[in-house]
């Protein structure tokens, strides 16, 4: 609450979010983050001001997302008791 009504912002790393596409900031505060990407990840935080001062809180994101692999295996003919190597090479992870 707070008298007189205090506005809230919100900011991502430091800089102000803007209430347009894909943030959606609701009149009672709430952030809405639509199409959350890798990009997104960082540092939240919700400020409340008013004449009388203000509060902040913030929020660390990690965003996950799916392992990439760098190349398909390619098919081999193997010889009996013979070895076989492949490689699984992962590009981009979390």
């Amino acid at each position: 609450a707070g008298h007189p009504l205090p506005t809230v912002s919100w900011h991502y790393n430091g800089s102000v979010l803007s209430d347009r596409f894909p943030n959606q900031i609701f009149s009672n505060g709430t952030l809405k983050k639509c199409g959350v990407a890798e990009r997104d990840a960082g540092g939240y935080s919700c400020v409340a001001s008013n004449v009388g001062g203000m509060d902040r809180i913030k929020v660390d994101v990690d965003v996950q997302f799916q392992p990439v692999l760098a190349d398909e295996l390619v098919d081999r003919w193997i010889l009996v008791n013979s070895s076989v190597t492949f490689a699984c090479d992962v590009v981009k992870s979390n």
